[in-house]
């Protein structure tokens, strides 16, 4: 029981820290591709939503809880113009 919590814990933490680009994204106008987390189980759901990310495609997949956001190709461009 107390790895299931420890595993969903870590889980969660990289869910919200991967939020919070996709946030940051969102409010200086980078398009995002992808906003995907990853489970250590097999499963895998994609879907795509006009009101969460502007349309993003959000998936959960079978990785070893990785998580990633991915710019637009045009995202990617913007992206290096900003300023830090």
């Amino acid at each position: 029981m107390m790895v299931a919590l420890a595993v969903f814990m870590v889980v969660f933490s990289v869910f919200l820290h991967e939020l919070g680009h996709a946030h940051y994204m969102s409010k200086y106008g980078v398009p995002i591709k992808t906003f995907s987390i990853g489970f250590p189980f097999p499963l895998k759901i994609s879907f795509r939503s006009k009101k969460i990310l502007n349309g993003a495609k959000i998936q959960i997949t079978p990785l070893i809880i990785l998580a990633y956001v991915q710019p637009t190709d045009e995202g990617a461009t913007m992206m290096l113009q900003l300023p830090y």
